[in-house]
């Protein structure tokens, strides 16, 4: 009976291990993506240090997260306590870290729109690149609308990188901003399911280590 419990418990953390692993890996790849594409949001909210940091502790996250994943794959399959013990180590580190992220980025989210506002008054310095990157991929025009940049539309602006004045035809309409918020909501989607895996696998943890030490197979 004790060795079936221990079985189930042992696939239970192999699935929610897999599952951390393979969120890991989704956020690496944004992380990844943001930051190689430069010319972005992160530059325009460049005066705030955990703002432009943002996409490089992503990128860590996500990693530590596809190792920890690992760990815990192999470990419960094994039944190793020590490779168990690390990654319960890791993860409740790395979990305590991310609530504190979550939390950071709520209460910075409204300076990095009041940033990302007053950049447009400095496009001809070198917010130019990134605002013109910004728009041209994401089809869109200012932050809230075409009208943050008043009469002075930039050729970004334009659907075929042309000039474009207020009420033409080929003028983008939409803000950037509900572009950028949809791939925070995505990333947050990952980072929030990531937490509850990670908090359900910290308890099949706890449960498999007491299991495997208190489990001796009959001879």
């Amino acid at each position: 009976m004790k060795s079936t419990a221990l079985n189930v418990c042992k696939w239970l953390m192999f699935t929610f291990n897999l599952i951390i692993t393979i969120c890991g890996a989704v956020l690496l790849a944004f992380g990844i993506w943001a930051y190689a594409n430069g010319n972005s949001f992160r530059k325009l909210v460049s005066a705030n240090l955990y703002l432009s940091n943002s996409m490089a502790l992503m990128m860590a996250v996500g990693s530590i997260l596809i190792i920890a994943g690992l760990f815990g794959c192999i470990g419960s399959l094994m039944e190793n306590r020590c490779m168990l013990g690390t990654f319960f180590t890791i993860v409740l580190i790395l979990f305590v870290i991310e609530v504190v992220s979550i939390i950071l980025l709520f209460v910075y989210w409204p300076k990095a729109e009041t940033l990302a506002l007053n950049s447009i008054h400095h496009y001809d310095t070198d917010k130019k690149i990134p605002w013109d990157y910004l728009q041209r991929s994401m089809k869109c025009c200012g932050y809230t609308s075409y009208t943050d940049w008043g009469s002075e539309i930039p050729s970004s602006c334009c659907f075929h990188n042309q000039t474009c004045t207020v009420g033409s035809k080929d003028l983008y309409v939409k803000g950037c901003r509900s572009s950028i918020q949809h791939y925070i909501f995505i990333i947050a989607i990952f980072g929030v399911g990531a937490l509850l895996f990670e908090l359900l696998a910290i308890v099949f943890t706890c449960v498999l280590y007491q299991s495997i030490g208190d489990y001796q197979p009959m001879a």
